[in-house]
């Protein structure tokens, strides 16, 4: 019943899940375009519920909480859009649903929009990770976005390309190396991309998964929708 409620009284938006690794607990969150508000609920490992909360971005008329990530001291991290163009993020106790702290990043102006929702990801320090898709000053640019634990930006990077599409994913490795999957555009033609960037943000290597020549890396269409760095 948790699920019908948050599922069928709340269509409209993007939903996101996530799992504890240490404890099984899972959180989902439910956003809709009806009331500009986004709902996430805590169900223990045996599918009890534990606490749901209702979220909004401040001062906005749209709220989407689109990526979900459990840290490595058990705290929620929810990056979310927020009307016109605000991305946002939120460090979450998962034991009561309080917000810790909420970043504000403000695109808006001119013709900025979203293209797609956010990812997030949080490396073993509390570093906070995010990737969206936006046009920006009329272009389309794959942002990621580096926020120390109490969500300070410590660096934002970008790859610019032509073409518009879903959102990437990202990962980070023991190193603090990250890894964005995202996809590429050559003539009428979408493939897989897989983008290296280091700790600094600046990046290493592109490569494609797929036999084409002269192509650029950024978010497309059809690509890469998981990622995952093994140990």
């Amino acid at each position: 019943q948790p699920f019908d409620f948050l599922l069928n009284l709340y269509p409209g938006g993007p939903t996101s899940l996530a799992v504890s690794s240490s404890n099984g607990a899972f959180y989902f969150a439910s956003s809709s375009h009806s009331d500009g508000f986004s709902r996430v609920a805590k169900y223990n490992v045996q599918g009890a519920i534990q606490w749901q909360k209702r979220y909004v971005g401040s001062g906005c008329s749209s709220f989407d909480i689109s990526g979900l990530f459990i840290n490595s001291s058990e705290e929620l991290i929810a990056a979310s859009r927020v009307s016109p163009v605000i991305l946002q993020v939120q460090k979450i106790n998962s034991s009561t649903g309080a917000v810790i702290f909420t970043k504000q990043i403000n695109f808006s102006g001119g013709c900025n929009t979203f293209n797609n929702s956010p990812s997030v990801y949080s490396d073993s320090s509390g570093n906070i990770y995010v990737t969206v898709f936006l046009t920006v000053s009329c272009l389309l640019r794959q942002y990621v976005i580096k926020l120390n634990s109490s969500g300070v930006v410590q660096w934002t990077t970008f790859l610019q390309g032509s073409y518009g599409g879903p959102g990437a994913q990202i990962a980070v490795d023991s190193s603090g190396n990250v890894y964005l999957a995202t996809t590429f555009y050559v003539g009428s033609s979408e493939a897989a991309c897989l983008v290296k960037l280091n700790s600094s943000g600046t990046p290493q290597w592109q490569r494609a998964l797929t036999i084409e020549t002269n192509f650029c890396c950024y978010s497309g269409g059809a690509g890469l929708n998981g990622l995952v760095i093994d140990s």
